[in-house]
């Protein structure tokens, strides 16, 4: 029996999948304090309105992707929004998300 590549390589992504999400998993609901809630808040307690619509950071990001401001933390910060509220879960999982496409980004480009 005779064991592709390509299996060994997709056993491994799902490891580290598994591994990643038991030992991140429990984090999801555990204490959370986000620290740059005084960007996304403001003193009245409002959400700052960049937070409502992911598509003017996406412009942004676009217009200027080399420029190091903070366009691709509002992205995130504005993705977290829409998919669940000011959930602590929300923005791990895009967090989460996020690296995980930039470690496969970097994989792919060292291949």
């Amino acid at each position: 029996m005779v064991i592709r590549p390509q299996t060994i390589i997709a056993g491994l992504i799902i490891l580290f999948f598994t591994v990643t999400v038991l030992l991140y998993g429990p984090a999801t609901t555990g204490p959370f304090f986000f620290d740059d809630y005084n960007s996304i808040m403001n003193d009245q307690g409002q959400v700052n309105p960049r937070l409502k619509n992911p598509f003017t950071a996406l412009d942004e990001l676009r217009a200027h992707p080399f420029r190091p401001d903070r366009s691709l933390a509002w992205l995130t910060f504005a993705l977290s929004y829409r998919y669940n509220g000011l959930s602590p879960t929300a923005f791990r999982a895009v967090n989460l998300a996020l690296h995980g496409l930039t470690t496969l980004v970097l994989y792919l480009t060292l291949c």
